[in-house]
């Protein structure tokens, strides 16, 4: 189920984030932080928040053509459910927007093979985005 973002699902997600968004979020190097961007983020166009049985499980959205995600360990539980959710509104945003595009960690591997099962394409080139951070694959979404 999809619905308009709130504050109070928001902060939800940010404070039950899956430990591999958490880590990729420290990745980038800049300190940011889930409680401080996810209640900002929840106001901008595009964004939408998903849930399963009532509880929120992910916010996402699409911002100049960019797409991300952010999750719960509840979707990890509602795999098939989230799979077929994602993947029709991946389709409507590709379809609303054009191609869409992002950066992965690295070594966050679970979202790597998740983003190829939505039939994303990724760079051979690592990016960095600060010193010291982690290495970033660029990916895209037709």
């Amino acid at each position: 189920m999809e619905y308009q973002p709130s504050k109070t699902a928001a902060d939800y997600i940010a404070w039950n984030l899956k430990a591999s968004d958490v880590a990729e979020l420290d990745a980038y190097g800049t300190g940011m932080k889930a409680v401080d961007l996810f209640p900002e983020w929840a106001k901008l166009p595009g964004t939408s928040i998903f849930a399963a049985h009532g509880e929120p499980v992910a916010m996402a959205g699409v911002h100049d053509g960019r797409i991300w995600m952010f999750s719960t360990d509840a979707i990890l539980r509602r795999r098939s459910d989230w799979q077929r959710l994602a993947k029709q509104k991946v389709r409507e945003w590709a379809d609303a927007h054009g191609p869409l595009y992002n950066f992965v960690w690295t070594e966050n591997r679970s979202t790597i093979d998740w983003l190829a099962t939505l039939g994303a394409s990724f760079s051979e080139e690592i990016y960095y985005f600060s010193p010291g951070g982690g290495g970033f694959l660029q990916f895209t979404v037709k």
